[in-house]
């Protein structure tokens, strides 16, 4: 497994409209649902690190964060605040590029190709405005080798 770095900003200021809030959102009516999110460069898995969006201080959480290696991206916001996350608004909390030239830091150099997947389904699209919603499986996929389907991921109970 390939481990990236988590960069962790000093200050709890919001990011790409996503604000650091002082607890987890999971009352009653609040947004609290999961995604998946895999890396895979040349056949080896990429490590999304543990505590994205969560400062080393520990004051706070950003609305989309992760908890531990698995790749499961937590969505917690207010009942009134569901703006419809993107990838995109994911990797930005993170402090890593998702572009056509890296992945989280990991290098699509000549020769690579990144195919990315939703659902078990090839993407054509732009994968930063991929939605986050419940038990979304992203596949990012830097290649050769292509792994054709692409991993699956079962959640927790109750994630």
């Amino acid at each position: 497994m390939i481990a990236v770095l988590y960069f962790t900003s000093q200050t709890a200021s919001a990011v790409d409209g996503i604000p650091c809030d002082t607890g987890e959102h999971v009352r009653t009516g609040d947004h609290h649902y999961h995604a998946h999110l895999q890396i895979i460069w040349h056949g080896t898995d990429v490590n999304v690190p543990a505590n994205t969006g969560i400062p080393p201080t520990g004051n706070c959480l950003y609305w989309l964060h992760t908890h531990d290696t698995t790749g499961v991206i937590h969505i917690e916001a207010p009942a009134d605040k569901d703006h419809g996350f993107t990838l995109g608004q994911f990797f930005a909390v993170w402090h890593q590029p998702l572009n056509s030239k890296q992945v989280a830091g990991v290098p699509i150099a000549g020769g690579d190709q990144l195919v990315v997947y939703v659902n078990g389904q090839r993407y054509e699209g732009d994968p930063n405005k991929i939605k986050l919603t419940a038990h979304e499986l992203i596949v990012l996929e830097i290649t050769p080798p292509l792994i054709d389907p692409p991993p699956t991921y079962s959640f927790a109970q109750g994630l």
